[in-house]
């Protein structure tokens, strides 16, 4: 057994000094003024002890203040009383517009169309595909023509 330990049980073994503990206890004493008094190793013994024998809970040191005590500024303020803030209204936030139709023939952007509205070039397109045949033979390149080039 640690020198702690044996310190530990001394204090709550010798039934002289429990009394005493609750005794002070019941007045309101410090847990460390307790410890100090009774031999315990510390303030938390006390507090443990007390919570394994279920003493009566002590009042919280952080109450409730029934008042309000005002606050006084430590020192003048210098700036000048700020202007009330001005209302904020909500934001009338338009519908969105729908997005453009797209064109009703081939799709392909030419390169020197760099700006919006982009330009397409319009010609009739496959059924089902959004190009002319001019242009999805550039998309649907077979791999080898790619090496080859």
């Amino acid at each position: 057994m640690s020198a702690h330990a044996v310190m530990a049980a001394a204090w709550t073994a010798d039934p002289a000094r429990a009394a005493l503990a609750r005794t002070l206890w019941d007045a309101g004493l410090l847990a460390a003024d307790i410890a100090r008094r009774v031999g315990a190793p510390s303030k938390s013994a006390v507090v443990g002890y007390a919570h394994r024998k279920r003493w009566p809970p002590r009042p919280s040191p952080i109450g409730r203040q029934t008042e309000p005590v005002p606050r006084v500024p430590l020192r003048p303020s210098r700036k000048p009383p700020a202007a009330p803030k001005p209302v904020l209204r909500p934001k009338v936030v338009s519908a969105p517009r729908p997005p453009a139709p797209l064109p009703s023939g081939c799709q392909w952007i030419p390169h020197a169309c760099t700006g919006r509205p982009w330009r397409f070039c319009g010609a009739a397109t496959l059924p089902g595909g959004p190009w002319c045949p001019v242009h999805r033979a550039i998309v649907y390149t077979r791999r080898a023509s790619l090496v080859a080039a």
